[in-house]
């Protein structure tokens, strides 16, 4: 996978993200209700990294908080470019 997919990817999973925190700020709770696109998205990063991999997107998305767009500083990668670094040179990706 090349770097501006993975990006377009990541980018689309913070836009998603965004929205549902909008609708939940005006009491608007769905988040049951992407119960299943939220499954077919690990599904599919599942069969496109290794088990470390993604390992390290998970912990960049929602340990880090990458998904709000804004991930706290961490020394392996601070944004995606990093991290998709990161994910080639040790093998993330199968």
């Amino acid at each position: 996978m090349n770097y501006e997919k993975f990006k377009q990817i990541i980018d689309l999973q913070i836009a998603h993200n965004k929205r549902s925190d909008e609708l939940y700020a005006l009491k608007i709770d769905l988040l049951e209700t992407f119960d299943e696109i939220t499954r077919v998205t690990d599904l599919l990063w599942a069969e496109v990294l290794t088990e470390n991999g993604d390992y390290h997107l998970c912990y960049y998305l929602y340990e880090m908080n990458g998904i709000n767009g804004t991930p706290d500083l961490n020394e392996e990668y601070k944004d995606t470019k990093e991290l998709y670094d990161y994910l080639i040179e040790n093998k993330g990706f199968k």
